[in-house]
């Protein structure tokens, strides 16, 4: 039975990265501080995992891609002579750390190779499209499709990803599975939860924080997915949201009935990495606590695309409301809501909607109105699929690359 939970919100930057965890047997919800100035890493999380585990089982959720889509996964099996891997941690175990797929970066089209996959999308390379349709799928797992992730190798150029912080994470974890003996395991690769964590007492399984907030924020599971929108340019907005959804999880009707203790609150209201380990951890322990599957067998791929953490308490496949549109489901607590965090839901300045495409600073205000115009012009775009000069080709791909900017 698992005992604690580890969550972390992983960063390229180690300084920038947030640690949480979730006590099952105390109820309690803390945040780590750094272990030293550099900042987490790899070692020193399973360190902190150890400690953890002389009370029994420890699961670590890191907001990293574990497995490659499987489209990928058979093109780079087409070079492999022999003795094939039969999972994505004997591939990645098969790896140098100092090798070269850990620290190439494409930054041209016609660079990408299966060898070579991690890329940065920029301005005058045709953008996003040039690089996925190297790929059947667009670079994504199943889950990724599902949930609107972006794709696995993107490293930069866009927002929302997390090929960056996933490259450095992998070079890490390929150092640990060259050693001889390492006291830890990758779920779902190397078993089932239960066994795993009966077994070996640490293991290492992937976290999605979109999928977090609806599992901590709503009143019963299984339930829809939930949009908080803290990391676009609008700071203010950034900062409101996320003190509206920690003020929601204090007065949930689970962290009441359970009892819950949360630590200081104010890192979760400031910091976009502290609120999506907080929320990850909140939801796991919910999970924990009320007996119910942290993910279903359903989205577990256990050779190649591996899973994520709460997909099945959240269903990938439901429609993703705002959080503001949720409140209105949860008329009997918005004033209450209202009064403790002292911002006016409906008179609050008009939202902002940057231009998603990387280098162009255009901002949409209140709505999304104007962006057809916007994006079917190539002069505003030029280094976006500049090859294509007709309008409504051009609002398709816009549709097809940023469906979910235009969601928001």
């Amino acid at each position: 039975m698992l005992k604690m939970f580890i969550s972390a919100d992983w960063s390229k930057c180690p300084n920038k990265r947030a640690v949480y965890t979730a006590d099952i047997t105390n109820k309690h919800l803390r945040k780590r501080e750094y272990p030293n100035s550099e900042g987490w890493n790899l070692k020193s999380l399973l360190e902190l995992a150890r400690e953890l585990s002389r009370s029994g089982p420890v699961l670590i959720g890191v907001d990293v891609v574990l497995g490659v889509p499987r489209e990928y996964w058979e093109l780079f099996m087409q070079d492999v002579p022999a003795a094939k891997p039969n999972s994505f941690v004997q591939w990645l175990r098969g790896f140098d750390p100092n090798s070269d797929f850990f620290v190439s970066i494409c930054k041209s089209p016609e660079k990408w190779s299966v060898s070579c996959p991690w890329f940065e999308v920029q301005t005058g390379t045709g953008g996003l499209k040039s690089f996925t349709t190297k790929v059947t799928g667009g670079m994504k797992r199943r889950l990724d499709l599902k949930t609107n992730a972006k794709p696995v190798f993107a490293v930069s150029g866009m927002p929302g990803v997390v090929g960056g912080a996933t490259r450095i994470f992998w070079r890490e974890l390929a150092e640990c599975l060259a050693a001889n003996r390492r006291d830890f395991t990758i779920w779902p690769f190397e078993g089932t939860l239960p066994t795993l964590l009966s077994d070996s007492g640490i293991v290492v399984a992937e976290t999605y924080p979109r999928l977090a907030y609806a599992a901590a924020l709503s009143d019963i599971l299984i339930t829809s997915k939930i949009d908080i929108s803290h990391k676009t340019k609008n700071k203010q907005r950034n900062l409101e949201n996320m003190n509206l959804a920690c003020c929601l999880l204090e007065r949930t009707k689970w962290v009441a009935d359970k009892e819950i203790k949360l630590d200081d609150l104010n890192s979760a209201k400031q910091s976009e990495d502290d609120f999506d380990a907080l929320f990850t951890a909140a939801a796991v322990l919910r999970c924990s606590l009320e007996d119910i599957d942290i993910v279903a067998p359903d989205w577990v791929d256990s050779e190649i695309e591996g899973s994520m953490l709460l997909a099945g308490p959240v269903n990938p496949c439901s429609s993703t409301k705002k959080l503001k549109e949720w409140m209105d489901d949860q008329k009997a607590h918005i004033s209450e809501f209202r009064s403790a965090i002292k911002i006016p839901l409906q008179t609050h300045e008009k939202s902002i909607y940057p231009c998603p495409i990387p280098g162009c600073e255009k901002e949409f205000h209140g709505s999304h109105s104007g962006w057809d115009t916007h994006v079917a012009s190539p002069k505003k775009h030029p280094g976006w699929y500049p090859e294509i000069s007709d309008g409504e080709e051009r609002k398709k791909l816009f549709r097809q690359d940023y469906n979910d900017w235009l969601q928001r």
